[in-house]
């Protein structure tokens, strides 16, 4: 004769222990996220700090070959050397130093600095056809 059937138990559903954060976990989560965004933050002020000081320096260079586009012009028309600039309600300090080339051209160096914004600097080398004047 067959042995009698038994019912099975019934399963036990048991959650495994990892399931869900836990408050340390969750602390730490924010806390790491926190330090990344600061830093992120820093990165961000930095930089725009870099450029806004390009600005200055932009227009610097704009004034230096503002003034050595001046300086093809007829010596009639051409400011005096050294005389300083006005731009973007700025004015800028202008030192000129010429030397001649062997090749015949002169050699013009521009050095632009503006009296509100000691930053705002810039050098420029041009060469112009013709004697040092």
């Amino acid at each position: 004769m067959p042995a009698p059937l038994t019912p099975r138990p019934p399963a036990q559903h048991r959650a495994p222990k990892d399931a869900g954060l836990t408050l340390v976990e969750l602390i730490v989560a924010v806390l790491v996220l926190s330090i990344a965004l600061v830093g992120i933050l820093r990165l961000q002020s930095g930089s725009r700090a870099t450029l806004g000081g390009e600005a200055g320096r932009t227009l610097a260079l704009i004034v230096a070959q503002n003034r050595a586009a001046e300086r093809l012009l007829p010596p009639a028309l051409q400011p005096a050397s050294g005389a300083p600039a006005t731009m973007a309600s700025q004015d800028w300090t202008i030192e000129e130093a010429w030397e001649p080339t062997a090749g015949g051209l002169s050699e013009l160096r521009l050095t632009v600095s503006s009296t509100q914004n000691p930053s705002a600097r810039a050098a420029l080398v041009a060469y112009i056809a013709g004697p040092t004047p």
